[in-house]
């Protein structure tokens, strides 16, 4: 046999798994290895670490064939693996081996994908999929386990790799990826999206100059390509099966760069200037395809961050002469810092007029990049250099909006004030690109949350897409302005693949924008990619650490995953990061009642939450005294609430609805009556004013079947579930059958409620056992056997 002077593929492994990079160079060459191998017939039947060499300069060589078997031809292609050994038992390595294996029965090249997609696994993770004490519990773990979530494992994992490794792990071998060319394909794909950003077929990149003294580890999306040729890697089987390893492409160095608001040394009502610029630098870096901008807006001027290689930090100081002239003077003395040891790179103080602001912003960002040492590639440098507007109190207009509309936090309740802001700013400079495209957002953001102007949401729709297109007609490379046009298509016409399509575009530009993540998340969950969405937001969470919103909707993709102890670690974060905003202790006590039915956890959350007075607080309140049977507490929650439609995700309840279902719920008909005939009333002047929708059908089904109108009731509720179903919006949709089973719960239909919620408990949503049992809605069904099947067991 051939001497390879190098180390078995097991020595590289390294707990929480390779960096990517290192990742698909390895896997690459050992697919083309064993697809060689394939093409001659020739099953190796032992793939494992310990029999794949990495020599001295990174290639792959696939060793000892000792158990390899060539197929035989035409009447008998597969292997009898019983009969490949003197005594008998099965050949392969047990913790590498697949199902088929185990089971003695006859094998073809398909196990070697399987035993392939293990090593794949191990590298990707750092752990094998399937785990035991004893042979027998291991050989069981493979045959019917179904393997975790490489992805979950280890967050910071491409998506699609996740579903490339389980196609691989199939327990049925025609489910399987057919051929390991197959699955060298996807890997191969996979690479090219995530370094280029779904570089079109044809199109050329020109990479940057390589650095000398870089590593090589994950990084940001769009990261620029090195070519690095790897040499010839071949099988010991003979000279014809030989074959050569292609060149593959490998990232440059990312670097992680935290920026932090700049300190402001004037007065406080400036404050908001010195974050506009240290927010306008950031945007200018995160263009930059070998950076990966992480932002710290609570970070302090001592704190060193540890997920980031350099800190950038500055202070802002105002001449107090000439307070509102355009010569006023101010200066701006940005610090770049190496985390690791502390050490000062640059820092500079920049002197200039007001006017002459934009100018300073490029020239730090420029020098930032200078200092790291970064290659920058040519599309980039107009992200650096470029203006967003030469008026500066279009400027001062801008960065008001953006402090208003909490840019970390899309729901923020400053939303008219920041359109305010934006609205003057695209007044003084007709030809803000930038400007435009955050006042589009508001407009998209206000139809989403259902904030309605006096002209209606139709208007609204419309100045959303007006503001979009006219930011893209001053900038077509403007990522902001695709980020705009991305959410109007989403918030305002559920259009998700265009929605997606623009988020991409987005993303190509700016590659470091958490909101573009975000939105990728919220449509996927809408599409039922949960895990997806969750790995997103995950990553937009690690751009932004200190985004309280953004820990909350990771919390809530794992709630409706199920996964409440996750979940709930999210939620705490985010009531860290914000402990003002009650909206996160709403959700943590909704966690707790799926996760366990816990109405005491959910009480102590809510009585440390902020704002107990707001309308949201309130509604919460007067669900936890509801599901506790305290009807009279309930209706004490529901004072002083001053609302039209209470929103939910698959209603607009009118407030006479929400107090209607207290008194029902404690036996006193009588006095709901004249309330569900008011909401009867309200539901269907909105109806006729507004056309069919089925967040308001919804709730007069649920009015209908309370006062006498079944046949009315059902096909109401079915209406609204069709215009909405499940496969069109996995979240709403799944809500909607939810309560279109409680419906029918209402009219005393078991037969048809129990179905349905069988379904709705299979799908990722906001309906658990324990929930289950505990909502008054069920009491008409709750005693049927069906039902209490599908409750948690009962304690002894």
């Amino acid at each position: 046999m051939e001497w390879v002077d190098g180390q078995p593929l097991s020595h590289h492994l390294r707990e929480g798994g390779l960096d990517l990079a290192t990742f698909f160079r390895f896997a690459l060459q050992i697919a083309d290895a064993l697809e060689a191998a394939h093409r001659r017939d020739v099953i190796h039947r032992d793939v494992k670490p310990g029999n794949i060499m990495v020599d001295g300069d990174g290639h792959i060589k696939v060793l000892d064939f000792g158990l390899a078997k060539r197929r035989r031809p035409r009447n008998q292609e597969l292997v009898d693996s019983r009969t490949l050994t003197q005594d008998g038992h099965m050949v392969g390595t047990l913790p590498y081996m697949s199902p088929e294996q185990l089971q003695g029965g006859l094998v073809d090249h398909r196990t070697d994908v399987f035993s392939l997609g293990i090593v794949l696994f191990e590298m990707a993770t750092g752990g094998r999929p399937f785990q035991g004490d004893s042979w027998g519990d291991l050989a069981s773990a493979i045959l019917r386990d179904d393997p975790p979530s490489a992805t979950e494992l280890r967050v910071d994992l491409p998506r699609h790799l996740g579903r490339i490794l389980r196609h691989c792990l199939e327990k049925d071998v025609k489910r399987r990826f057919q051929t390991v060319l197959d699955l060298r394909n996807e890997l191969a794909d996979l690479q090219k999206e995530l370094v280029t950003g779904e570089l079109p077929s044809g199109d050329v990149l020109t990479p940057p100059k390589p650095k000398t003294n870089g590593r090589l580890r994950a990084g940001a999306w769009g990261a620029a390509l090195v070519a690095v040729g790897l040499g010839a890697g071949y099988l010991a089987l003979g000279p014809d099966l030989v074959t050569q390893t292609p060149t593959v492409e490998v990232r440059p160095e990312i670097q992680r760069v935290a920026v932090t608001p700049f300190q402001n040394l004037g007065p406080e009502d400036e404050a908001y200037f010195a974050t506009g610029i240290a927010e306008e630098i950031s945007s200018r870096l995160a263009r930059i395809s070998s950076l990966r901008i992480v932002s710290r807006q609570r970070l302090g001027a001592s704190d060193a961050p540890p997920d980031a290689d350099f800190l950038l930090e500055g202070t802002v100081r105002w001449d107090a002469q000439q307070p509102d002239s355009l010569l006023r003077r101010v200066r701006v003395t940005p610090r770049l810092i190496r985390v690791d040891d502390g050490s000062q790179l640059w820092s500079q103080s920049y002197e200039r007029v007001i006017d002459d602001i934009f100018a300073v912003q490029s020239e730090i960002a420029a020098e930032v990049i200078s200092q790291m040492d970064i290659a920058v590639l040519e599309s980039e440098r107009k992200a650096l250099s470029g203006r967003s507007t030469t008026d500066v109190a279009a400027y001062r207009a801008y960065l008001q909006g953006m402090k208003l509309a909490g840019r970390r936090n899309p729901t923020s309740r400053h939303w008219r004030e920041a359109q305010e802001r934006f609205e003057r700013a695209v007044e003084l400079d007709p030809g803000f690109a930038a400007a435009w495209a955050e006042l589009s957002e508001v407009h998209s953001l206000a139809v989403q949350l259902g904030l309605e102007r006096s002209d209606g949401d139709t208007d609204r729709r419309r100045e959303a897409l007006n503001a979009a297109e006219r930011a893209l007609e001053l900038d077509g490379e403007l990522p902001e302005a695709h980020r705009a046009l991305a959410y109007y298509h989403y918030w305002c016409h559920r259009d998700y693949e265009r929605a997606l399509a623009s988020f991409r575009r987005a993303a190509e530009a700016n590659p470091n924008d958490p909101q573009v993540l975000a939105g990728m998340a919220f449509i996927w969950r809408r599409q039922g990619r949960f895990d997806e969405a969750a790995g997103a937001l995950q990553t937009a969470l690690d751009l932004s650490p200190d985004s309280a919103w953004l820990a909350s909707e990771v919390a809530d993709t794992f709630r409706r995953l199920r996964r409440y102890r996750r979940a709930d670690t999210y939620y705490a974060r985010a009531i860290e990061l914000e402990p003002g905003e009650p909206s996160a202790f709403h959700l943590r006590c909704v966690n707790y009642l799926l996760w366990r039915g816990d109405l005491d956890a959910c009480r102590r959350v809510l009585t440390d939450m902020p704002q107990p007075t707001a309308t949201s607080s309130r509604v919460i309140w007067y669900s936890l005294e509801l599901l506790s049977g305290a009807p009279e507490l309930a209706l004490g929650h529901l004072d002083g609430i001053d609302a039209g439609l209470l929103r939910s995700l698959s209603a607009r309840a009118p407030l006479e609805l929400i107090r209607a279902r207290v008194f029902r719920a404690s036996g006193q008909p009588e006095k709901a009556l004249p309330l569900y005939a008011a909401a009867t009333r309200a539901l269907e002047r909105r109806l006729a004013d507004e056309g069919d929708d089925p967040l308001l059908l919804n709730p007069l089904a649920e009015v209908y079947a309370a006062t006498g109108r079944d046949e009315e009731s059902m096909e109401a509720i079915a209406k609204a579930v069709r215009m909405l179903p499940v496969e069109d919006d996995a979240v709403a949709g799944a809500a909607l059958m939810l309560d279109q089973a409680a419906v029918y719960a209402q009219l005393d239909r078991q037969d048809l409620a129990v179905p349905i919620l069988e379904k709705v408990l299979a799908l990722p949503g906001d309906v658990s056992p324990h929930l289950l049992a505990l909502e008054p809605r069920w009491v008409p069904i709750r005693e049927t056997p069906e039902f209490q099947r599908l409750l948690p067991p009962r304690a002894e």
